[in-house]
């Protein structure tokens, strides 16, 4: 084992592994946020929104369902079934 991989355990994983268990950016999340606010479903046929949610923490993924259902009214193309999908991921992903 190296020695910044002693210091911080998750420069030892793999990327989609660190990721997953400690989070994605705060750009990440924006840009992510960004996509599905103005693509609707139709984001989550784009790899990148895929890839993003899939970096996402547990605690990121409940913020994305709060924030599309706080902003739902003002935005069209946010749904019932976006918001069901990111909180079915958040389900699977289970706790931080």
């Amino acid at each position: 084992m190296l020695r910044h991989e002693r210091e911080n355990p998750a420069m030892g994983l793999e990327p989609d592994q660190k990721r997953g268990r400690l989070g994605a950016a705060a750009t990440t999340l924006e840009a992510a946020m960004y996509q599905l606010r103005e693509g609707g479903v139709e984001a989550l046929k784009d790899p990148s929104c895929l890839r993003r949610l899939d970096g996402m923490s547990n605690g990121q993924l409940e913020e994305i369902v709060g924030t599309l259902k706080a902003i739902k009214s003002d935005h069209p193309k946010i749904s019932k079934e976006l918001i069901a999908y990111i909180a079915q991921l958040r389900r699977r992903k289970g706790n931080d």
